[in-house]
């Protein structure tokens, strides 16, 4: 699947979205899930699911 400047596909979901829509770590990157799967992901009771 070729990506285009400024998107990137979500290895959860596998959709092919703009870069804006995955959280930026602090090395510059952009994180490899997509903001809506990894909301979905994180378990606030649980901080191992966001450490």
């Amino acid at each position: 699947m070729t990506v285009s400047a400024g998107r990137k596909v979500c290895t959860k979901c596998k959709r092919n979205l703009k870069e804006t829509d995955f959280f930026k770590l602090k090395t510059g990157e952009r994180c490899d899930l997509c903001k809506d799967c990894l909301t979905q992901y994180i378990d606030n009771r649980k901080p191992s699911t966001f450490m």
